[in-house]
């Protein structure tokens, strides 16, 4: 069947869930190895510490991941989303689950 626009897109927010995922697996990593003072580190220098593939720092969009590093030690990754700018409803998080995959969607 054809592929409509909804499909894409939520093809793209599952994808870049998991992309998030990745990205936060590869930061927890760093930052239990290789974190000079604790500090956050980007996609980027997750790519450069060869703790991700350089290929997998950004979101289907073509936006790189943004990586929180929250108090407590929790780290967080988004896609900026569809839009790519940081902060909106469309934002993609590494703990989204299917209803927010839904919603995002529906925007």
């Amino acid at each position: 069947g054809r592929i409509t626009g909804l499909d894409t897109t939520r093809g793209h927010i599952k994808a870049a869930k998991v992309g998030a995922e990745a990205v936060k697996q590869a930061a927890e990593l760093y930052m239990n190895t290789d974190a000079e003072g604790g500090e956050c580190p980007t996609v980027k220098t997750l790519a450069d510490a060869k703790k991700l593939d350089a290929k997998k720092t950004d979101d289907p969009w073509g936006s790189p991941y943004r990586v929180l590093c929250e108090e407590g030690g929790d780290i967080r990754v988004i896609s900026n989303g569809r839009d790519g700018k940081e902060g909106t409803p469309d934002d993609v998080r590494d703990d989204f689950k299917p209803s927010d995959i839904k919603k995002v969607a529906d925007l």
